[in-house]
């Protein structure tokens, strides 16, 4: 059914089209990278509980350095078997690790320079603060 408008108004019509984000003209490559629509910046939250037998140290090292370069602000917090990994991580990013997850797992504690020891606590202020958390078991 056609639009309608009072006695004596000619009908508004929209004055906008809608174009899809990929074209023929634009190509696919083009419409594949990120665009940036703000200058937000996200705070991301890496929590780290895979031993040192998983590659996933590798991933979070890889997203951390990804989300820098984006400008974006990035924590890792490692628990369980993940203590293991705190010698990769540190200097790269803030890390913290679970403190009472280190003393079970290890017998010699060893500071790690750039590393803080933390508790659950810690991981629920961060869980907080975080824009998005991504888990690694």
């Amino acid at each position: 059914m056609a639009p309608s408008a009072p006695p004596g108004r000619p009908v508004q019509r929209a004055s906008w089209q809608w174009k899809p984000p990929c074209s023929p003209t634009v190509g696919y490559a083009a419409c594949s990278q990120p665009r940036i629509t703000s200058e937000a910046q996200l705070n991301f939250l890496f929590l780290l509980t895979a031993g040192p037998r998983s590659e996933s140290v590798h991933t979070v090292a890889a997203l951390v350095r990804a989300a820098g370069q984006a400008g974006h602000h990035a924590e890792v917090f490692l628990a369980g078997d993940g203590v293991a990994h705190a010698a990769t991580l540190a200097g790269a990013v803030p890390v913290t690790l679970c403190d009472a997850d280190l003393r079970w797992r290890q017998t010699d504690l060893v500071e790690v320079p750039g590393v803080r020891r933390g508790s659950l606590r810690d991981l629920a202020i961060r869980c907080r603060d975080a824009d998005r958390i991504l888990v690694f078991r």
